[in-house]
């Protein structure tokens, strides 16, 4: 039996080596079929064992039965990341109570359908061909390293093509190289389609309807081939016309383009196969299958690839590479909780466990076919890419003996796939990375594992990596390995990277072992210096005299989103105002040398080093001040190391007595003192706490219109730090901490520090004529400060320490009590009002039942959509309303008020009251601000500064 097997075996190894060349090269639709039925017969499947409608089977009826999971506990949904709001009735982790008869096995008479399980031959014999299959896949795709980056001369397009020959030992057969090449066009979703039509028809000189069919061909699938001859050198000047424009086009032999679109073909039957009935109804053949995924692949080239290189990146390595971290930081677990049964089986090593073997601290290991099928994915065409990624999550994501391998291999490769996702990837949708990121790392126990492994560290220390030199490991070849502190230009502009802030948010937020999370904020300082590097950058500089004639549209924030705040302490707030006090007191040095490659690539520029200045008073005493003018300063809109502070004072329970807020007061100047010798006391805070102030002024001075000569993405920039998604780490962080400085100062020195920021000192001392901002602005900049000040009085909403639903459901409720307020809307006009990431919120919908009440339409019925329904705000929660809501705009704060008189006027009129008194409501302090305001200076400030406004 086993010489039998062995024969089998090498026979599907020659079949699908000499097949090319048995076909002429030449790949058509009867050849596909006959590939496909060769496959089953190796495989012992046949067509019906590949049907995907045979619903007699068990464990398909349990799952497209709709009726039988009436009452189930599902989450509709169609974003990925919800599993598309499916039952999950097999995974014991998807609820925490499973209402699903099927998942407690209630139910399952009528559907005790079950086939025999597969003999152990049968098993044994799907698992070499498909092993088989998988290798040759791995293969070939191992040497199509031209669609990304183009041979330009005869002699690179001969070498390449000569040097992807399989191995004869391995398949049994030679394996000549054909005479003709082709021309072959890839998608890369940047370029218009008249474009690609003009370039294909300029380059093979056919009509048009002929480069509209490529064009065609190329959008559906990905790739299509332009032209084929025996001559290169005609190719590459037809490639040279057709990449003019910058459309990605490369020169392979027709062997390489049958066997690339061979396996295509052999995805496409995987897929089929992966759907099947018999995979579905055998526990046996699903284990199977993972297993050969998870197992170490076998090399069957005659050839290494040989060594492209691209910005500084190897894209053609021999065998795939771990750059291990614990160097630098050590995780709690360097073994993954994986049963030593499944390691056993895949043969699986634990890479944290092998000593370094190359001088950079990195070493090669033997990876297994699913590895290097994530390597491979950016090389195949569209249509394949997103097929393969419909089997990975159906075969292996799904299957729960082996999740957990799964992730720990998906892992040991991140930062490669990251760097291949952030710089090298064509169609960056179709990308491997979020789809499997948004199916594993929403699994709880997958979450504990990352974050006991330490795996979180890695992913910080990629994007770092990224920001400063373009890429995700230290070994890259870059010309910006030297740049310790700059942001490189080109990454900045890459928005890709945030990418793993989402892959962050799901390991934090799903985890259910508290005990975890202090493992993770172990990696704080590393968080610190990557957010370092977009602290204060870009800059802005009012332009007084002149228009600018470029603007730097480049604007992205960094916010890292985690809710489980119940365990902080000193070790996140000493290495986060340590770096804060670094790059806003002392000057900083360009250590980066650039030449006349690298100039302008890297942003080193920051905001100049405070300074202060000593101001005597009336009664003798000498006040501190910060030395700055928002006019004609530098200023930015991004501070991600001030908002991870404010986010840190929000979270931290043990922030719950002046006592304890003065210590963190404390800790900032004693920092600043170890930087700054010459620093006085309570220039720590000032410093620090000034720069929110600087942007909240600045926003000002943008809306009356002091910043027009800028151009129009100055105020664009603003709307997105006050208005988008990012308002909650942006605009609301800086005036919490406007109003926890508020909180530290005098009420004196308070006043008088808003006033000098304000540039409004001259005007509060009635000296106008020295006014700054002139006759034209200044009683603009005066409203501007009032509405400040009541913003900086009433709102408490940061201040109040509330659960993480608890503050969600309430920004929730206020967005939909401002928007309802004036009248009564329809639900399409409610949603374009509201803010886009508040709507997609999963409660949103809960607390919008709660808030609102359908308006009955006579001349509808009641089944009629939802987005022609009309509602309105329930009338109890009128009282709620505020007319000074921070984020109204002034026409709106003016009809806020209107609605909220006539509502008035109506309920004298109604209640036949003659007379109607306003009662003046008084509120201490203490009820506006929250723990802050047990302060006795600020309550002292609060009250001055309200009587001072009116």
């Amino acid at each position: 039996m086993d010489d039998q097997q062995e024969s089998s075996k090498a026979l599907f190894r020659e079949y699908l080596a000499e097949l090319p060349r048995k076909c002429n090269f030449k790949l058509t639709p009867e050849v596909l079929k006959q590939i496909y039925s060769t496959i089953g017969t190796f495989m012992l499947l046949t067509e019906a064992d590949l049907d995907p409608q045979d619903n007699n089977h068990y464990h398909v009826g349990r799952l497209t039965y709709a009726k039988r999971h009436i009452g189930h506990q599902v989450h509709k949904s169609i974003i990925q990341r919800d599993n598309a709001g499916c039952c999950d009735c097999g995974d014991p982790e998807a609820y925490a109570n499973p209402r699903c008869d099927y998942y407690n096995g209630i139910g399952l008479s009528k559907d005790n359908h079950k086939l025999q399980p597969p003999s152990p031959e049968y098993i044994e014999n799907f698992s070499d061909m498909l092993s088989i299959l998988l290798d040759y896949v791995i293969d070939v795709l191992s040497q199509s390293i031209s669609c990304l980056v183009s041979p330009v001369t005869v002699e690179e397009v001969q070498k390449l093509s000569d040097a992807s020959s399989l191995d004869q030992s391995t398949y049994g057969t030679s394996d000549p190289n054909s005479t003709q090449y082709a021309l072959v066009v890839y998608n890369d979703l940047m370029h218009q389609y008249r474009d690609a039509v003009q370039r294909v028809r300029f380059a093979t000189g056919k009509v048009p309807e002929f480069a509209k069919m490529i064009v065609e061909r190329c959008q559906i699938h990905g790739r299509a081939i332009v032209m084929i001859s025996d001559h290169i050198s005609l190719l590459l000047k037809r490639q040279k016309i057709l990449t003019t424009t910058g459309l990605t086009a490369c020169i392979r032999s027709t062997r390489d383009i049958f066997r690339e679109t061979m396996c295509d073909g052999i995805i496409r039957w995987l897929l089929k196969l992966s759907q099947s009935t018999i995979i579905k109804g055998s526990t046996e053949l699903r284990n199977c299958f993972s297993r050969v995924f998870m197992r170490p692949h076998h090399d069957g080239c005659a050839n290494q690839p040989l060594p492209v290189y691209k910005n500084g990146v190897l894209l053609s390595p021999a065998q795939l590479k771990y750059v291990p971290f614990q160097n630098e930081y050590m995780p709690p677990e360097l073994v993954w909780s994986i049963p030593d049964d499944i390691k056993k089986e895949c043969r699986y090593e634990d890479l944290a466990f092998v000593l370094p073997r190359e001088g950079d601290g990195s070493y090669t290991f033997s990876a297994s076919r699913f590895q290097f099928i994530l390597f491979y994915d950016i090389r195949l065409c569209r249509l394949s890419r997103l097929r393969l990624h419909d089997m990975l999550v159906l075969m292996l994501v799904n299957n729960l003996r082996y999740k957990m391998l799964t992730t720990a291999q998906f892992l040991d490769i991140y930062d490669d796939l990251l760097t291949l996702f952030l710089s090298f990837d064509r169609e960056p949708e179709c990308s491997i990375m979020p789809t499997l990121t948004t199916q594993l790392f929403t699994c709880p126990s997958s979450c504990t594992a990352i974050l006991r492994h330490g795996d979180v560290y890695k992913m910080i220390r990629s994007v770092d990596n990224y920001l400063r030199f373009g890429a995700t490991s230290t070994s890259v070849r870059s010309p910006f390995a030297l740049n310790k502190d700059g942001l490189l230009v080109s990454s900045l502009r890459n928005r890709k990277w945030g990418h793993m802030f989402m892959d962050l948010n799901y390991i934090i937020t799903r985890n259910p072992d508290l005990l975890s999370i202090v493992y993770f904020l172990q990696c704080f300082p590393k968080i610190v210096h990557m957010f370092s590097l977009l602290q204060s950058r870009p800059m802005l500089k009012r332009e007084a005299a002149k228009h600018v004639e470029y603007e730097f549209t480049d604007y992205d924030e960094a916010h890292l989103g985690l809710r489980n705040g119940g365990f902080i302490s000193d070790m996140l707030y000493s290495p986060l105002i340590d770096k804060m006090v670094e790059i806003s007191f002392l000057p900083h040095q360009n250590f980066f040398n650039s030449n006349s490659k690298t100039l302008g690539m890297v942003i080193e520029e920051r905001e100049a080093p405070i300074k202060f200045i000593n101001i005597s008073c009336d009664d003798g005493t000498i006040r501190r001040y910060v030395d700055f003018d928002v006019l004609s300063g530098k200023v930015s809109f991004i501070h991600p190391l001030h908002s991870t502070l404010a986010w840190i004072m929000e979270t931290d329970q043990s922030l719950n007595s002046p006592t304890m807020m003065g210590r963190v007061m404390q800790l900032i100047n004693d920092i600043t003192f170890k930087q700054v010798p010459s620093a006085h006391d309570g220039d720590g805070v000032k410093g620090l706490f000034d720069i929110p102030l600087r942007t909240l002024v600045w926003m000002s001075q943008i809306k009356v219109g002091l910043w027009v000569r800028n151009g129009l993405s100055v105020r664009t920039q603003m709307n997105i730090y006050k208005y988008s998604g990012i308002r909650e780490c942006g605009f609301m962080k800086d005036l919490f901490l406007t109003q926890v400085l508020c909180s530290y100062l005098s009420p004196e020195e308070g006043m008088s520090t808003l006033l000098r920021r304000w540039g409004l000192l001259e005007w509060s001392e009635m000296r106008y004529e020295l006014c700054k901002y002139g006759p034209q602005h200044t009683n603009e900049m005066v409203e501007e400060f009032l509405l400040f000040m009541i913003n900086l009085l009433t709102e408490d909403f940061h201040l109040k320490k509330r659960f993480a639903v608890e503050t969600l459901d309430m920004v929730i409720a206020r967005e939909l009590i401002h928007t309802l307020c004036f009248k009564p809307l329809n639900y399409s006009k409610m949603i374009s009002l509201i803010p886009e990431h508040i709507c997609a919120e999963k409660r949103f919908f809960i607390i919008f039942e709660k808030f609102t009440e359908e308006i009955p339409d006579k001349n509808h019925s009641s089944t009629q959509m939802q987005e022609l329904k009309t509602y309105k705000l329930k009338d109890k929660y009128f009282s709620l309303v505020d007319p000074f809501y921070i984020y109204y705009s002034a026409n709106r704060r003016e009809d806020c008020v209107k609605v909220l008189k006539e509502r008035i006027r109506k309920k004298i009129f109604k209640e036949k009251q003659k007379r109607f008194r306003f009662r003046k409501s008084y509120y201490h302090p203490s009820m506006l601000i929250g723990v802050q305001a047990h302060i006795p200076p600020f309550q002292k400030f609060a009250v001055q500064g309200a009587f001072y406004n009116l």
